[in-house]
């Protein structure tokens, strides 16, 4: 599913421990009409979450004072939906906020119209309900609640959102088989590790699978990054935020928690590329990215840089390329490979995983048109966004290349004890859509028309 992993967590948690000057201590100072917030000046209470980016409009651009501040949705995690409402109601008390966006919509998406439907000690009771259950999330949460008069908007376009939908149904059918199929290619390559790695290979490899599978405080393992890279001769200069962290910085300064997140996996890779010296472990690495970027596309966990790391080798990628390349290797070693399944239809059935991603995209670029033209109808050059992880850096990017200033914002993120699966929520969000839109009796009520 689609939604900040463990290791993000850890990382963001670390982060809002070492950020400084993000705590509001100055008088509310509500931005002028018209005038969007400097995105330098822009604060965040740390108890609600921290700012992750800073990006200023294109230099080209004459729209420079616009400004757009991304929310990042960890969708279903309750501790987070409740940290974006107090987020968006903090910046419409200190910044004058009137206009949030929102997935998963189009058009009206307000939920103000529930307000006279019962005491404020109800509808907060029954806004948590749905909240925890996933039914709705934290910007429809502070609309219900709350008594100001903003505009609550769906940027979708709902036909790409269906296609996008109708992808994540297909893949989710198909991957209980393909999973299957790469769990048996992924035992030959791991006999093949254990035959052919050498022993310190082998252990660092063992430490970074410790790492993500939660085996390693975050501080403590960029440590261990920070030693192994000295001992490597890897230089850390590309890696600022793990020299912070590590202790080898001058100053702490900002630790950028989106940045650190890429540069933790760029730091492993260079160190298992430098430490891999024969050729052989040098085939088998190329082998596994492969395998890993698969599994990753059918778990529906991939990033963007995943996605475009696909794009940028999908012919030599394909299974019906490195499988006969796999078992030459298997044979050499003397490593049964008894996967004898039809590569073919393995290429088809992940060419449907990733379509995906494909539609994915699609929705980014239909959500840029319209929240231009949704603030320009509104006369706003200021608005938030939440949206989910995946659309963060490539929405970012879009909004930045047309001309918008851009702040993306990190909440608060709990454990997942009360996180529901995405999938679940957009189907729900989906059917809802249908019944709002589809033709109904009169007296027939909406899936959020009321509070019972």
């Amino acid at each position: 599913m689609i939604q900040l992993s463990s290791n993000y967590k850890r990382i963001l948690g670390i982060a809002l421990s070492l950020l400084l000057g993000f705590v509001a201590v100055d008088p509310i100072q509500a931005s002028e009409p018209g005038i969007a917030p400097a995105i330098s000046a822009l604060k965040l209470p740390s108890e609600l979450g921290h700012i992750s980016q800073r990006l200023p409009a294109a230099a080209s651009s004459e729209k420079k004072s616009k400004l757009v501040l991304i929310i990042q949705d960890a969708h279903g995690n309750y501790t987070a939906q409740m940290s974006m409402a107090g987020i968006l109601d903090y910046l419409a008390e200190r910044y004058g906020l009137k206009l949030i966006f929102m997935e998963g919509a189009e058009g009206d998406a307000s939920l103000a119209h529930l307000r006279h439907t019962g005491p404020l000690s109800v509808r907060k009771q029954t806004a948590e309900n749905y909240l925890k259950a996933g039914l709705i999330s934290g910007e429809e949460y502070i609309d219900m609640i709350s008594d100001r008069d903003w505009v609550v908007w769906g940027a979708e376009d709902i036909t790409l959102y269906e296609k996008n939908y109708n992808a994540m149904l297909e893949s989710e059918a198909l991957r209980p088989q393909i999973e299957q199929q790469l769990n048996a290619i992924q035992q030959t390559v791991d006999q093949l590790k254990n035959k052919l790695y050498s022993s310190q290979l082998k252990e660092l490899e063992s430490r970074i699978q410790s790492y993500a599978s939660g085996g390693f405080k975050l501080s403590g393992y960029l440590k261990y990054l920070a030693d192994q890279s000295l001992q490597a001769n890897v230089t850390l200069e590309p890696y600022p935020n793990i020299r912070k962290i590590a202790g080898l910085a001058s100053a702490i300064g900002d630790i950028q928690a989106i940045a650190l997140l890429k540069e933790i996996p760029s730091l492993e890779r260079s160190l298992i590329n430098q430490t891999a010296q024969m050729p052989e472990e040098k085939q088998l690495l190329d082998l596994q990215k492969g395998l890993t970027l698969f599994t990753k596309a059918v778990a529906r966990e991939w990033t963007p840089d995943g996605y475009r790391a696909y794009r940028e080798h999908q012919d030599s990628w394909l299974f019906s390329r490195w499988i006969p390349e796999l078992k030459d290797l298997a044979s050499a070693n003397g490593v049964a490979f008894a996967w004898q399944n039809d590569v073919e239809s393995l290429d088809s059935s992940l060419k449907q995983a990733i379509g995906f991603f494909d539609a994915t995209l699609e929705r980014d670029q239909a959500m840029l048109m319209n929240i231009q033209d949704k603030m320009a109808s509104e006369g706003q050059v200021f608005a938030a966004f939440v949206v989910g992880g995946f659309h963060t850096q490539n929405l970012a990017n879009l909004l930045v290349q047309s001309g918008v200033n851009v702040v993306v914002l990190t909440p608060v993120v709990g454990k997942d004890d009360t996180s529901v699966d995405y999938l679940e929520i957009m189907k729900y969000k989906y059917q809802d859509y249908q019944h709002k839109h589809s033709p109904r009796r009169s007296d027939e009520p909406l899936a959020t028309d009321s509070l019972e």
